[in-house]
C-alpha cells in the first residue's frame, strides 16, 4: 500500500503484511491452534518470571509458527546500479552503501529509513461465549529463535554461550508477557482482531533476519485460560529518510 501527498507525489511503499504459518499456511478458523495454560493459578501467573528451561516449552502450552518471510536488519544486499542515467527506480538511498541508506528495509537509525511494526491477532480465551471483559484472561509471550547464535539459536539469550533462562529472546520489546482476555463463541464462529502492538519502534534483536520461528507460549492465569489463535498478521510500516515521524505526514 502506498501513500501520497496533496500533490499526488508518492512518499514510499508505506506498509506490507506478513503472516506466520502453522501447518504450512496462515492461521485461520480452519487452521487454528489451542494452547493450554502453563498456570491455572492467578497468583502464580501474575508473579511469573522467566527462569528455567521448562518455562519455554510447557506441555501443550506452546506452538512454533514458521517465519517464512525475511526479517528486518541492515545486512549486505544493496542496489549497486541501474540502467538509466538518472535514478529511474527512485532508489531511497545512496547506491552501493548500506551505511548511508541504500537498504530499503532496516531498523531505526538516524538519517536512514524508518521502520516500525504492528502486531494484530485474532484470539479467544477460555471456553465460554460471553464471560465478560477481563473474566477469561491469560498471559502469553511471543519469542523467537536466532539461527547461528549460541545455544543453537534457542528462545533464550546466551551471551558468550552462557545460558540465561531469565532473558527470553522476545519478538519485540514488551512481548515477554502480554495479558489478554476474550470470549470463545462456538470455537471460532465469532472472531475479531486485537492490536497487540501499534507501530512499535523496532530496535535491538527484534525481528532479526536470522529468525525462522516465532514461538507463542501460553502462560495462563485462571483454570479457563486456554488460548486459541485464529489469525496472526505482522504489519511493517516504512518511511524513507526525511519523511518525519509516523502520524505527522503532510497529506
Amino acid at each position: 500500500m502506498g501513500i501520497y501527498d496533496r500533490n499526488n507525489k508518492g512518499h514510499y511503499p508505506y506498509s506490507f503484511t506478513i503472516e506466520p504459518e502453522y501447518n504450512g499456511k496462515p492461521l485461520s478458523r480452519d487452521n487454528q491452534v489451542a494452547l493450554s495454560p502453563r498456570f491455572t493459578s492467578t497468583s502464580s501467573a501474575d508473579n511469573f518470571v522467566w527462569g528455567s528451561s521448562d518455562d519455554y516449552s510447557p506441555a501443550s502450552g506452546y506452538v512454533d509458527l514458521s517465519l517464512v518471510h525475511i526479517g528486518m536488519s541492515d545486512w549486505y544486499t544493496t542496489l549497486s546500479g541501474h540502467g538509466g542515467a538518472s535514478n529511474q527506480l527512485a532508489h531511497p538511498g545512496s547506491l552501493g552503501s548500506r551505511q548511508t541508506g541504500a537498504q530499503a528495509f532496516h531498523k531505526n537509525q538516524s538519517g536512514n529509513i524508518t521502520a516500525r511494526m504492528s502486531i494484530w491477532m485474532s484470539i479467544a480465551v477460555g471456553s465460554h461465549p460471553h464471560p465478560g471483559h477481563g473474566t477469561a484472561e491469560t498471559y502469553f509471550a511471543l519469542l523467537t529463535n536466532a539461527i547461528g547464535s549460541h545455544q543453537g539459536g534457542a528462545f533464550w539469550n546466551a551471551p558468550g554461550n552462557v545460558i540465561n533462562y531469565t532473558s527470553p529472546r522476545v519478538w519485540c520489546p514488551g512481548t515477554e508477557k502480554i495479558r489478554v482476555s476474550g470470549q470463545n463463541y462456538g470455537n471460532g464462529n465469532y472472531r475479531d482482531w486485537v492490536c497487540i502492538a501499534n507501530q512499535h519502534a523496532v530496535s535491538g534483536k527484534a525481528t532479526d533476519i536470522n529468525a525462522n520461528t516465532l514461538r507463542v507460549v501460553n502462560i495462563g492465569r485462571t483454570s479457563d485460560s486456554t488460548l486459541r489463535i485464529y489469525g496472526f498478521k505482522i504489519v511493517f510500516h516504512i518511511l524513507p529518510p526525511g519523511s518525519g515521524e509516523f502520524g505527522n505526514l503532510a497529506l
